[in-house]
């Protein structure tokens, strides 16, 4: 899931690249692959927390809704969150709140993008959730379970909770325990094509108990999720292998063309290949492959870091997904220029 733009639009997003040095670099350790341990970030509600800030755009406390206003509640406000809100709110019965450890204590311009949009924007996670129907978490892979923590603390018994990000299945199951135990009904899902190129509509799988139900509420607003398994972790693992070999090939292309290119052969290296896989159309897939790979270096990383747990977890050497990590967190990839 190279070297990425130093902008992201969420923090939750950009948190690799933001560390200080001595936090989340990758070391050979024993002759694998590590990555050092990360701070985690805050998601508890600041003192004084009310989803408004002095000085700046505010969003008004949350407030019980009306019958029939469907309120969707986003933990997370990157480039999922954000093209989900998007259409959502095209629809006059659906009311979004966001959340997004970049607002915590501070606003900014994340912030202030949201309430441009009409979202309601909350500096802690139990404002958003505060009434919803459904809380959707969109965050990165590595946080998947710490925002399931902070959304069961303020979770009401019947409320939904989608996990949409891309972690592994013990990782889904632990993030399910909290979010069940606490009353809530967590539905798992996996976000199966790049949101950028089809925003709401795109195919997502779901998993649990509650993964039939929830599509019929949210399928009609325009998502479009498929029930895949009643066991939970399925549907995350058919999302890794995606992610996993998508990820392998960006990082081959990567290095192999650079490398072509710089000996020289680069028209001998495709030439070759359009004989051995004439249906292939490798210098297009090049270019998909490698602007996808810039644009979503921290996600992308933390997801191979998830894959290589579940590579372990089924029994595997999952040192091939570290490097891959390793390969994303240091942009050592070729960076084939267009």
């Amino acid at each position: 899931m190279s070297a990425a733009r130093m902008e992201e639009r969420s923090s939750v997003s950009a948190r690799i690249l933001i560390r200080p040095p001595a936090e989340g670099t990758v070391r050979r350790l024993q002759g694998s692959w590590s990555v050092v341990p990360t701070k985690k970030k805050n998601w508890t509600c600041l003192p004084g927390s009310s989803g408004a800030h002095a000085g700046r755009t505010t969003s008004p406390s949350p407030s019980p809704v009306r019958g029939d206003i469907m309120k969707i509640a986003l933990v997370g406000f990157g480039d999922v969150g954000q093209a989900f809100a998007t259409e959502l709110l095209k629809w006059n019965h659906v009311s979004v709140a966001a959340f997004d450890t970049q607002f915590l204590g501070k606003g900014g311009w994340l912030w202030d993008h949201a309430c441009a949009m009409g979202v309601q924007a909350v500096d802690c996670p139990s404002l958003g959730a505060c009434h919803a129907d459904v809380v959707i978490s969109a965050v990165t892979a590595d946080e998947c379970e710490e925002a399931a923590m902070a959304a069961a603390d303020c979770i009401s018994p019947g409320q939904y909770y989608f996990d949409l990000n891309s972690s592994s299945p013990k990782t889904k199951q632990r993030a399910a325990s909290h979010i069940e135990c606490a009353g809530g009904l967590y539905v798992e899902g996996a976000i199966m094509a790049p949101v950028a190129e089809r925003g709401l509509h795109v195919p997502i799988l779901s998993g649990g108990a509650h993964a039939m139900v929830l599509a019929t509420r949210l399928n009609p607003l325009g998502m479009s999720i498929t029930p895949f398994s009643a066991d939970l972790g399925r549907v995350s693992a058919a999302a890794l292998c995606r992610n996993l070999l998508v990820e392998g090939l960006e990082a081959l292309l990567d290095d192999c063309l650079a490398i072509a290119r710089h000996a020289g052969v680069e028209k001998a290296v495709y030439q070759s290949l359009a004989g051995d896989f004439p249906s292939v159309d490798w210098a297009g897939l090049v270019q998909v492959m490698c602007r996808d790979s810039t644009e979503h270096q921290p996600a992308s990383t933390a997801e191979m870091l998830e894959a290589a747990d579940m590579m372990d977890e089924f029994g595997y050497d999952g040192r091939l997904e570290r490097a891959l990590a390793f390969h994303r967190r240091c942009g050592m990839a070729g960076k084939v220029a267009q």
